[in-house]
């Protein structure tokens, strides 16, 4: 081969090699960088938090989980009572709701009382009762808007006066028949110690007293 053939083919290969190279180096610098960029970029991490369990529930709350429960056993099921109860309760926390309540029904086909105990975590049938004399079934009423307005009747007749002097005080409420006359709200405070009381009967429709004591 020719001198300058040779050189001339040298110098291509030369040529060539350097190309090579030189996009060997760019591919890596490039590579490097973008490695860089997305370690620099901020990653954004999802947590999904369970929603917290509410502690209390309101009685109209608490009322629909618990027939929901009862109807699966016995469609025909009515209300009788309600009932809920605090101890060591500031007003607010009375006037939120309860932990828990208990419902009790009356199944005519069954002839049976059934008690519903409802729970932030769940409602449930915890007991039956076979009755001879059907007991009084509550109708739809005033009553199902709570019992808010009741206890605050209960707390400007004694009932806040009876917690202050008396902080771990147990409050208990009732509703249902009273004493053949009708729905109402019966709300008593009670203190182990002294064992002194303060109960009041309000009506669920006219939202009047019916008894006071003392």
């Amino acid at each position: 081969m020719e001198p300058k053939a040779r050189n001339r083919i040298e110098t291509i290969f030369g040529i060539a090699l350097i190309g090579l190279s030189l996009l060997v180096v760019g591919y890596l610098t490039w590579q490097a960088g973008n490695s860089l960029q997305k370690m620099g970029e901020p990653k954004t991490v999802k947590i999904t938090v369970a929603p917290p369990t509410p502690s209390t529930l309101k009685m109209g709350n608490a009322y629909e989980r618990a027939q929901a429960a009862v109807w699966q056993e016995a469609p025909d099921a009515q209300l009788v009572s309600a009932t809920a109860q605090w101890q060591g309760a500031t007003e607010k926390e009375i006037l939120a709701g309860a932990a828990n309540w208990v419902f009790t029904f009356y199944s005519p086909k069954e002839g049976q009382i059934i008690v519903v105990h409802v729970s932030p975590e769940r409602a449930r049938v915890v007991h039956r009762t076979q009755m001879q004399v059907p007991p009084a079934q509550l109708a739809a009423g005033r009553w199902q808007e709570g019992p808010k307005d009741a206890l605050l009747i209960f707390m400007a007749h004694g009932g806040r006066a009876f917690m202050e002097a008396h902080p771990e005080a147990v409050i208990d409420l009732h509703f249902g028949d009273y004493e053949g006359r009708g729905p109402a709200w019966d709300i008593l405070a009670s203190d182990t110690a002294s064992r002194e009381i303060v109960t009041v009967v309000i009506d669920t429709e006219t939202m009047r007293i019916q008894t006071h004591s003392p």
